[in-house]
């Protein structure tokens, strides 16, 4: 999987010259102004989570009619459409539907008026070109990875060097959060929810699975009356059938569900539980959006940077390494320090997540 990752970095590198070629000539044709009543098209095309997290900043928001659209992977469409996202969608199934599709999303932003152009991924160079193309006549904003914040060349450029996820979404989108009280769902059902998911993209975020066992273990003593279920993506499937062996070993019982919901179904499940454990995916940013009560665990990615703050409601566990994070934007060379050994990860105790879980359920009325 690590491989696949590395391959579509190095296409991306191959059309660097483009994205200098086009950077320098098409800025002379963007628009210099901006004002509220713009509405805002966003590009982002790879990354469930970051579709939740942008929706979750807006949502929190204290702009009430926020116009707001999104440029996304057909395979994202059910994701915007839970989120009640409005959303131009590229298949990518085949190049042919790809170019199609990117055509006509080109020419339809083209003929929208008082719009600005925001582009969400962060070191792409086809993403970037995609941009440039799309803001001819509008105005353009999106991430660089420097020290500071600047406007250049008729763009604005936001600097995602040492800042929390939810504040340069914030800034990029020129809004502000208001501070809401968190409400979790009445949860009806004596279930945990274990989210093995880390996906394709960075799979070592993953929590080994000698330590979901051991803290399965260590849950079922503490709770002995919980359901605990497990949720992942499908290929997730050979990972969790390895910790279905390892907890009837234990004669510990669980729900292994990975790879048969929907996200619709995800989301029911979530809402009737009375907790989330997940490493950083997907799952994190939907049970924070529905105030969901969780623990994530962290490992090559940090909960300043990517995750949400603490609370009664969430808990994040890390061990706060030197090295720790490592991945900080899609470019970084992932485990360098530690030889790939994810020592971040490997190191973190099931206790450690255990009394987390504790913490919460503490809040909540489940004393142990």
């Amino acid at each position: 999987m690590a491989v696949r990752v590395s391959r579509l970095i190095f296409i991306d590198r191959l059309f660097t010259p483009v994205y200098l070629a086009l950077s320098f000539l098409l800025p002379y044709s963007f628009s210099k102004s901006f004002y509220k009543g713009q509405k805002t098209i966003a590009i982002k095309l790879f990354g469930m989570g970051s579709i939740v997290r942008v929706a979750n900043v807006l949502k929190q928001s204290n702009e009430k009619n926020y116009k707001f659209e999104l440029i996304t992977l057909f395979k994202n469409k059910n994701v915007c459409e839970l989120l009640k996202i409005k959303a131009h969608y590229i298949r990518s199934s085949n190049p042919f539907f790809i170019i199609i599709d990117t055509a006509k999303i080109i020419f339809a932003v083209w003929k929208m008026k008082n719009i600005r152009i925001i582009d969400l991924e962060r070191t792409s160079n086809l993403s970037g070109i995609f941009r440039l193309i799309c803001s001819i006549g509008k105005s353009c904003s999106s991430f660089v990875i420097q020290g500071n914040s600047i406007t250049n060349r008729n763009q604005n450029f936001i600097s995602i060097i040492d800042k929390p996820a939810l504040e340069v979404i914030e800034e990029i989108f020129e809004i502000k959060k208001i501070n809401k009280e968190i409400t979790p769902f009445n949860y009806y059902k004596n279930k945990i929810i274990i989210n093995c998911n880390a996906g394709e993209y960075l799979p070592q975020r993953k929590y080994p699975i000698l330590k979901y066992a051991e803290l399965i273990k260590e849950l079922s003593v503490g709770y002995p009356a919980t359901t605990f279920v497990l949720t992942g993506m499908k290929q997730e499937e050979k990972y969790t059938r390895e910790l279905d062996v390892l907890l009837k070993k234990e004669k510990i019982s669980v729900e292994n569900k990975v790879g048969k919901q929907t996200l619709s179904e995800l989301v029911t499940e979530l809402k009737e539980s009375k907790l989330l454990i997940t490493n950083d995916s997907g799952p994190l940013h939907l049970a924070s959006y529905f105030q969901v009560p969780t623990v994530a665990i962290w490992g090559p990615t940090s909960p300043l940077l990517v995750g949400y703050p603490e609370s009664d409601n969430m808990k994040n566990v890390t061990l706060k390494l030197e090295c720790s994070p490592c991945f900080i934007h899609p470019k970084s060379k992932v485990a360098k320090a530690c030889s790939n050994r994810i020592d971040c990860l490997q190191n973190l105790s099931s206790t450690m997540v255990f009394e987390a879980a504790k913490s919460i359920l503490k809040t909540r009325g489940n004393v142990s």
